[in-house]
């Protein structure tokens, strides 16, 4: 698909055929607009809400700037999962919403200005909130609008926004960013539903691909304050009753409210911590660009899987079983391999070999120490490498050969000797002692690993020797610089 179909996919308008009312449970719903999508671009839909117009937020919302043809139902939704962290906030607070759980949330402690609350909850995880929708509880002021254009934004919600703040989100030209970004104005929403004794005449529905339905009353608390919260205790069969040896200060049960409440709209099996007024840590999936080392391991898995079953080889399908077993002994070296990049921490450029079924792992490794290193790191069979580039091969030249045991194993050995004698500072990824002797820097795999198994272990040697040497670098291996979820190629 051509750059400007893929783009145009997520700024055109996908019309459906939805009525303009619909009855449900004996209520009737009034088409508010047909949405530029539902979940995914080729899906039509719209949004209802109540005719009788009682007690509406979501469904009185007023476009103060529209963009990209409009809302999608991901827009809407993480407007709603936002609204039901900030309605129960009592001070200015922000919710930075990324497919429908929060990025980051925080809240005004003394008396911060809006925009500092708003740089917390976007730095609770800066990169995940990249196009995210952003909503308060409190009028958007100037500041905070500018602040908003300084990075990419899908949309901002809240109760009122300034003058100013509103000429803000149109200054394409000043801030050459957000030229689309969507500005929605809310009723106050104060006042929805919190605690169980509330009551709510609303309720969730889940529809099936079959037509099949389920309906919930929606999650209301038990917890008005701090004095609901029940301090940890453990009933020991022996030792009786265990409490916590003292009570939280009130800044933190400050935080716990906080962290409580913001758990409400964490999908799944919800874990925030938060500190001074602002989440440190939100448990579900967290939407980065990083460095695919799972994504290369599963398609290795999945080729060899898809090799066994073709062949219909179950002696080989039982052998690729150990290799998650293998994995995990690997991973069980990590101090030993963070103790050992130290040496290398000034590195500059190296190269990587392998040969054979290791010919990919050398690619695999040398990239990983590219993308979070920002090293050179040249890649090569060792074929290919002794026929003109091993002249780069001086006193002290790292390189790092993949060599397990196997048909190639008797070159590649030989092939680290004559590296050794120009001088090469060896680095081996390997199960076999000779060669682990003769290097500088042995990482030693699991002993009697089939040669056509080792790229899925042989590898992560290699990838956690980046992981550590990026952080022995003072490197952030989480943010990459130069990865991005989406890359478009011309």
């Amino acid at each position: 698909m051509a750059e400007k179909d893929l783009k145009q996919m997520y700024r055109t308008r996908t019309e459906g055929h939805f009525p303009d009312a619909i009855e449900l449970l004996g209520r009737t719903y009034a088409k508010v607009e047909d949405l530029r999508y539902g979940t995914n671009p080729h899906q039509p839909a719209a949004f209802y809400r109540p005719a009788d117009g009682k007690n509406l937020v979501l469904g009185a919302y007023e476009i103060l700037k529209t963009g990209k043809s409009g809302l999608s139902q991901t827009n809407i939704e993480d407007m709603h999962h936002a609204v039901g962290i900030l309605k129960y906030m009592t001070r200015p607070a922000c919710a930075v919403m990324k497919h429908c759980n929060p990025s980051g949330a925080a809240i005004q402690v003394g008396g911060m200005p809006l925009a500092e609350v708003y740089q917390r909850a976007r730095d609770a995880d800066a990169q995940a909130a990249f196009g995210s929708v952003v909503v308060f509880n409190a009028e958007v002021d100037a500041d905070t609008a500018e602040e908003i254009m300084q990075t990419i934004v899908e949309g901002v919600a809240a109760p009122a926004f300034t003058p100013d703040a509103v000429e803000a989100f149109h200054n394409f030209d000043k801030f050459k960013r957000n030229k689309e970004i969507r500005i929605v104005k809310l009723p106050d929403f104060s006042n929805l539903p919190k605690f169980v004794d509330d009551g709510t005449g609303v309720l969730e529905m889940k529809v099936f691909d079959d037509g099949s339905v389920v309906l919930a009353t929606p999650y209301l608390s038990r917890v008005k304050g701090p004095e609901d919260l029940v301090p940890a205790y453990c009933d020991h069969a022996k030792k009786g009753r265990i409490d916590i040896e003292r009570t939280p200060t009130e800044r933190e049960l400050d935080d716990l409210l906080f962290a409580w409440y913001v758990n409400i709209h964490v999908r799944s099996n919800g874990c925030v911590i938060a500190r001074n007024g602002q989440t440190l840590a939100v448990g579900t999936g967290e939407e980065r660009a990083v460095a695919a080392t799972k994504t290369y391991l599963a398609q290795l898995a999945a080729l060899a899987l898809l090799s066994c079953a073709l062949a219909d080889d179950r002696e080989r399908l039982e052998t690729l079983r150990q290799a998650p077993r293998l994995v995990e002994r690997i991973l069980g070296m990590e101090e030993e391999v963070a103790a050992a990049v130290v040496r290398y921490r000034y590195m500059e450029t190296c190269v990587v070999l392998g040969r054979g079924y290791n010919y990919a792992t050398a690619f695999e490794i040398a990239l990983k120490m590219k993308e979070l290193n920002y090293l050179i790191a040249e890649s090569y069979s060792s074929a290919d490498f002794m026929h003109g580039p091993i002249a780069v091969v001086g006193g002290g030249f790292p390189a790092l050969l993949v060599a397990p045991s196997g048909a190639m194993f008797p070159t590649m050995h030989a092939f680290g000797v004559e590296l050794k004698a120009r001088g090469a500072e060896l680095l081996a990824i390997s199960d076999r002692e000779e060669l682990l002797a003769e290097a500088v820097t042995a990482l030693p795999l699991p002993e009697g690993l089939p040669e056509w198994v080792s790229p899925l272990v042989a590898v992560v040697p290699g990838q956690l020797f980046a992981l550590h040497l990026a952080l022995a670098k003072g490197h952030d291996p989480d943010q990459p610089v130069g990865l991005q979820k989406v890359t478009i190629t011309r």
